[in-house]
């Protein structure tokens, strides 16, 4: 980013987190350093900035949708899995 953007010095003072990302997780360290590189996920709230939205996704409500879909995924690939495996519904979920 610093060779595309205009003004490096302020976008290394507005990205912090992509700053420390890069010098704490260099690809040359160990896997269980590297396990850091999960802050990335960090930078996802920013699309979070409306704070009732913010509230809805990470509320009971939210979490319970989440769930729900998750179970669907499962179930939707354990039964694509056991079509084309040629298994049991039980034993492709």
């Amino acid at each position: 980013m610093l060779l595309v953007t205009r003004a490096p010095g302020r976008w290394l003072l507005e990205h912090p987190l992509e700053v420390g990302i890069v010098l704490l997780t260099p690809p040359f360290v160990v896997g269980a350093v590297q396990a850091v590189r999960a802050l990335r996920l960090v930078r996802l709230l920013r699309a979070f900035r409306i704070p009732g939205l913010t509230r809805a996704v990470f509320s009971v409500d939210g979490a319970r949708f989440a769930a729900i879909i998750a179970a669907l995924t499962a179930v939707g690939g354990g039964g694509a899995f056991a079509s084309v495996e040629h298994v049991s519904l039980g034993d492709g979920i």
